[in-house]
């Protein structure tokens, strides 16, 4: 099979006028972006977003990541026969109710991964992961297998609501690791299940609770939307890179088609280590808040700074230690007189001393003094 092109792949796609728009009458955003990474390996994520008819002609919306598993070009191939399948299926039983429906069609894409596995050496052992997100009615019905997840992004809140089907999930919920533990644990990525590695596969329909609190429901409860709520379904080339902090703050200040772009940008920032992919899907009614502002510096910035503050420290220091060498003057005592004591008279020879010390006028001066006065 020819490999793909290596290139980021985006899509923007708006329901279309026949019965593809959302109960207020405005229309659902979908869009959609996926790049290699960074590392230079074939791109095996699959991603796909779109609307399809359901009961009574009721616009169905969906999106779907897969992130292909097996190497050389076994995991592209199981990633997008898994996609091409789910779509298929659904198109094909507009009548058959949610979630029911979901969960068929992947059960359908993972006989068919695991079947076309068999035919080629190649290709044995090949899988993917699957997270499937369909939209009726306002109602978000999930259903996955593997680590890609999905996320709601409400207000200034996000809540992943799948869970991940890994060694380091396993570890959280029997309280052997922390999740902040588990995020840099080595085998954090180790999956525990998949699409295509067995002829049969459990579909997974829990959701966790909106207030991030608790254990997810074990039974299947769609999630009522509300107008400005973001569903966001992504692979872990994303999650394991980029904090769910700052997908929140990249979803919340950009349209969906910016966030999609700039979301597949920061995980090529930190590293991109693996492939990414996004789907977004926008409930109509969602507001864009400004960017906090942030001063950008330019990487020498700090240590120069950091540079001059030291001189500046060191000369303030050096000038300290100066001063406190140069010893200060010493005034001399002035004797202060003592209150009802009697001031002591000189004696008679030094007064006469001091009287000879006083300058006498010029000659000329006195003479001429004497005629006036005799005159």
């Amino acid at each position: 099979m020819p490999a793909r092109a290596q290139g980021s792949a985006f899509k923007d796609r708006r329901a279309p006028a026949s019965g593809g728009r959302a109960p207020d009458g405005r229309e659902l955003r979908l869009v959609q972006e996926t790049h290699p990474g960074m590392s230079g390996k074939n791109n095996e994520d699959a991603v796909e977003t779109g609307v399809i008819q359901g009961s009574g002609g009721r616009p169905r919306y969906f999106a779907i990541v897969a992130d292909g598993i097996g190497g050389q070009a076994s995991g592209e191939v199981a990633s997008h026969m898994a996609v091409r399948h789910i779509v298929e299926f659904l198109r094909q039983h507009p009548a058959t109710p949610l979630p029911q429906a979901m969960v068929q069609a992947i059960v359908q894409a993972n006989r068919a991964v695991f079947a076309e596995g068999q035919k080629k050496a190649l290709w044995k052992g090949m899988g993917t992961t699957v997270t499937l997100a369909v939209i009726e009615d306002g109602r978000l019905h999930l259903a996955h297998v593997g680590d890609s997840r999905a996320y709601l992004i409400r207000g200034d809140r996000i809540v992943q609501l799948t869970v991940d089907h890994t060694w380091a999930q396993e570890a959280i919920e029997a309280g052997r690791l922390t999740p902040e533990e588990a995020r840099t644990h080595p085998n954090r990525n180790v999956l525990k299940r998949y699409v295509g590695i067995q002829p049969e596969v459990d579909v997974d329909l829990r959701t966790a609770p909106l207030d991030g609190g608790g254990p997810p429901d074990p039974h299947h409860q769609p999630i009522a939307l509300q107008p400005g709520d973001v569903v966001l379904l992504c692979t872990d080339g994303l999650h394991d890179v980029v904090p769910d902090e700052q997908i929140l703050e990249i979803v919340r200040t950009r349209s969906a088609e910016q966030a999609a772009k700039a979301l597949v940008a920061a995980a090529n920032a930190a590293g991109g280590p693996d492939n990414i992919s996004v789907a977004i899907m926008e409930m109509p009614g969602r507001r864009i808040i400004a960017p906090p502002v942030r001063i950008r510096l330019p990487p020498w910035a700090i240590p120069a700074g950091l540079g001059v503050l030291a001189v500046v420290v060191g000369l303030a220091l050096a000038w300290a230690v100066v001063l406190t060498m140069v010893p200060s003057p010493v005034p001399s005592p002035v004797p202060s007189p003592v209150i009802g004591q009697p001031m002591t008279r000189l004696p008679r020879k030094m007064m006469q001393s001091r009287r000879s010390t006083r300058r006498r006028p010029p000659l000329q001066s006195r003479i001429m003094m004497k005629c006036l006065i005799r005159g």
